[in-house]
This record gives structure tokens, C-alpha cells and sequence, in this order.
């Protein structure tokens, strides 16, 4: 039940306007006692989507304000989305630590705002890689019946990706939900 992908265009942002950043980053500090602004809290305002079609990758969604974070541990779908990500780091190699890929101007999902998306899912390289795993499907969602799993399911065309985010194997489970939060 793959959708038809939309017009891709051959854009994607230029390495010298990304940089790589803590995981534990993307999200504003929590405050103890004190609400988090709305969208900037992982586990209560995101759900967590995957596809058994794309190993170790998922998407954690905020549909409702437009945010969105690609979480992966697969070294395949980094180099994929930005061939030149060794160039971010000190030393030349992949990342060793949970961090990600953001725009130069981003400093964490509570002030984030639409220009600083890192890789749209109209980019050519992102719908050859999102194509085989559209649509995915919230986490928890193959226990649901049959009319409200099809409702689980995100369309990954039409939005960018606010972060991009490597969790090196073993980092976490980029699977689940709790995990992913725990590191961001």
C-alpha cells in the first residue's frame, strides 16, 4: 500500500549549511515542575512511526504543528541522506554518540520554525530511501483492529525533517518511542 510519491525535486541542503549537534539537543531542556512549551515535549507530543521496510529507522511526528525528526541507527540511511556527513564531524568518521544532523541556524525544536528543515521528503535522494517504508505506521499499531491500523499510518511526502538523527547501534532502540526520547 505504497502512495504514489509526489514531484521530487534534486535539492536537498548544502553540508556547509548543516551542522552536527548532542541528540540530546533537539529537544529544549525539561524543567522540573515546569510545562514544556507545546511541541517540544518528546513523549507527549510526538508518536513514533516505522516500517519493518526500513531497518532500524523511524520518524517521530508532531503532525499537528508540522515537526518532524527522523531517528535511525542504520549507517546505510545516514550516508544515504547526507553522502557528506563525515565532513560535520571532528575527526572525519560517522558520529560515535547519538547526535544530529540540523540546520546551521537550529536551536532546538521549541524555537524551531519552518525554514530550518535539514531534508525534505520531496528531495529525490529521501523519496528513493522513504518510498520502500510508506506509509509507515505508529508504534503499537499492529495490535489495533484492522479499520484503526490504517488510520496509524503516516504519509511521509509533503514535510521536512526539523533533525536528523544517528543513535549508533546499540544507542537505542530507534524502534520505540521511550527509547528514542530517552536519548533526545
Amino acid at each position: 500500500a505504497q502512495s504514489t510519491p509526489q514531484q521530487c525535486t534534486n535539492s536537498p541542503r548544502l553540508t556547509k549549511n548543516l551542522r552536527l549537534v548532542p541528540a540530546a539537543t533537539v529537544f529544549p531542556a525539561a524543567v522540573w515542575g515546569m510545562p514544556a512549551p507545546a511541541g517540544a515535549n518528546c513523549t507527549q507530543d510526538f508518536k513514533l512511526y516505522h516500517s519493518p521496510n526500513l531497518l532500524n529507522t523511524s520518524v517521530l511526528a508532531d503532525v499537528a504543528r508540522g515537526r518532524y525528526v527522523l531517528a535511525t541507527s542504520n549507517a546505510t540511511v545516514l550516508l544515504h541522506l547526507f553522502q557528506k556527513v563525515r565532513l560535520l564531524t571532528e575527526t572525519g568518521t560517522l558520529p560515535n554518540a547519538s547526535s544530529a544532523v540540523v540546520y546551521k541556524d537550529f536551536v532546538n525544536l521549541g524555537n524551531f520554525t519552518d525554514d530550518q528543515w535539514v531534508h525534505s521528503t520531496q528531495d529525490c535522494s529521501a523519496q528513493l530511501l522513504l518510498g520502500m517504508a510508506n506509509p509507515m505506521f505508529e508504534e503499537g499499531a499492529e495490535s489495533l483492529p484492522a479499520g484503526e491500523y490504517l488510520q496509524a499510518a503516516l504519509d511521509l511526502s509533503g514535510f521536512a525533517f526539523a533533525a536528523v538523527v544517528y543513535m549508533p547501534p546499540g544507542a537505542a532502540m530507534v524502534t520505540q518511542k521511550a527509547s528514542v526520547c530517552r536519548r533526545m
